[in-house]
C-alpha cells in the first residue's frame, strides 16, 4: 500500500488532524479499496466516514439522554439521570 497516498489524504482530510481516529478508520478500509482511491477521493471518503462517526455519536447521546441514562466515559459505565 501506498504510504505516500496516504499521508497525502490524511493532509487533505478534515480527519487526518485527529491520528487516532484516523487510523481506525483507515484500518477498516479494505486494502484493494485504497489501492483503488486517489489520494483526494480517500481524504472524501475518511471525512465521510468521519462525519457519519460524528452523527452517529450525537444520535447516540441523545437517544441515551431520551432513555433517561448518559454514558459516563471515565468509569465506562451507564448511569442513570436523576429528575
Amino acid at each position: 500500500m501506498s504510504t505516500i497516498k496516504i499521508n497525502r489524504a490524511l493532509r487533505l482530510s478534515v480527519v487526518g488532524r485527529f491520528p487516532g481516529s484516523a487510523s481506525a478508520m483507515l484500518d477498516r478500509i479494505p486494502t484493494p479499496v485504497i489501492q483503488a482511491l486517489t489520494s483526494p477521493r480517500l481524504a472524501q471518503m475518511l471525512d465521510a466516514m468521519w462525519d457519519a462517526c460524528q452523527e452517529a455519536k450525537g444520535i447516540a447521546a441523545h437517544e441515551a439522554c431520551a432513555s433517561g441514562v448518559v454514558w459516563d466515559a471515565r468509569r465506562r459505565t451507564l448511569r442513570e439521570i436523576a429528575a
